[in-house]
């Protein structure tokens, strides 16, 4: 990593221990060279920035790139989806997130006007399940985002309760980005403590026709909402 700056005075490669003992832990997935966003430069809480500073190629000023956040409960499988949807894996250890995880995932969608391929790049952000962390890191998380994934636990009805005021918290900062909506750990759904249909009710007070039931560990309708919602936002 290049150019680790606190208050315009720049770390060297010794200094980045410090820049590693934030209060949030950020995890980074993927080569972050050149990706973050179009500026190249990413916020952190207590005035920490990452500046990152490579030239294009011809190929990578084609492409686009769109910051999608992952908002809902702890233990509603945000997480598991990310892998499922970049890794095509699951596993049903459950593991706490700490922090914010970045993933990345090149694919391709259809232009929603030309109907032309476009090169996408997708960035997914998954945060910790907890409001203190989600309050500590609002602006942070969400700046940027051009789309949401609101994820309960068809199984939790608390998480389905809770899911209003992860979008309200997110729309303080996006403003009314597309967000899709998604049931999740519907293989478990003889256990249901809610319906799809009380879901798209609640979808369509915050204008989204968008509400899936989804489960991680088959893989139903995972591709898919990331898919739909990047072309809704294409559309934008």
């Amino acid at each position: 990593m290049k150019n680790l700056i606190r208050g315009g005075k720049p770390y060297n490669e010794a200094s980045i221990s410090q820049f590693q003992k934030l209060n949030t832990i950020i995890h980074m997935k993927t080569d972050l060279e050149g990706f973050i966003n179009d500026e190249n430069i990413m916020h952190y809480p207590r005035c920490f920035y990452l500046k990152i500073t490579r030239r294009k190629s011809m190929s990578e000023e084609n492409v686009v790139k769109l910051k999608l956040c992952l908002i809902g409960e702890g233990s509603v499988g945000k997480t598991s989806l990310i892998k499922r949807f970049v890794y095509e894996t699951f596993d049903d250890t459950y593991i706490s997130t700490i922090g914010t995880k970045i993933t990345k995932k090149d694919m391709v969608l259809k232009d929603p006007s030309t109907g032309a391929d476009v090169s996408v790049t997708i960035l997914v952000w998954d945060i910790m399940g907890q409001k203190g962390f989600r309050e500590l890191l609002q602006e942070a998380y969400f700046y940027g985002a051009q789309g949401l994934i609101a994820v309960c636990d068809i199984t939790n009805k608390f998480s389905f309760d809770e899911i209003g005021d992860w979008v309200s918290s997110a729309f303080e900062v996006t403003g009314e980005v597309p967000i899709a909506f998604m049931a999740n750990k519907f293989d478990l759904k003889d256990s249901s403590e809610f319906s799809i249909q009380d879901l798209e009710e609640y979808a369509s007070k915050f204008k989204s026709s968008f509400a899936l039931p989804s489960s991680a560990k088959t893989g139903m309708n995972v591709e898919e909402a990331f898919h739909r919602l990047g072309h809704e936002i294409l559309k934008k």
